[in-house]
């Protein structure tokens, strides 16, 4: 009774907060070199976002239920496998979101942040 009340009262969203897009890396965040923070920063910043405008998240694998409960509106995933498997450096979907994988930020060589940038540009529209 006290349900139907409820949904009686708020029938429509009052707000709706928009969801940040979500870094995964392979180790904590803390773990990171200086040189794979700075870099991060700089791509973000090439697609107009800062650290604080992203969740970072340490995963050892990206799975379904892992954005399921907090589906955020991007995923850049760094030297992290998923399940299903997703192409390096081409952007796809995953359970809807849109996804570019990469290798682990300290591995990231010039033709490596070249495909990354080619990716980014098409997932962010810039």
């Amino acid at each position: 009774m006290k349900q139907e009340a409820i949904l009686d009262l708020f029938q429509e969203e009052i707000y709706s907060l928009p969801q940040k897009p979500l870094v995964v890396i392979p180790v904590h965040w803390n773990d990171l070199n200086e040189e794979s923070v700075r870099l991060l920063g700089k791509i973000l910043a090439a697609v107009k976002l800062s650290a604080s405008a992203v969740r970072v998240e340490t995963l050892e694998k990206l799975e379904p239920i892992s954005v399921e409960i907090d589906s955020p509106s991007h995923i850049l995933l760094f030297g992290v496998p998923s399940i299903p498997e997703i192409d390096l450096y081409q952007p796809t979907s995953f359970q809807g979101i849109p996804v570019v994988a990469a290798d682990a930020l300290d591995a990231l060589d010039d033709a490596k942040k070249k495909n990354l940038w080619a990716a980014l540009k098409t997932m962010f529209s810039v």
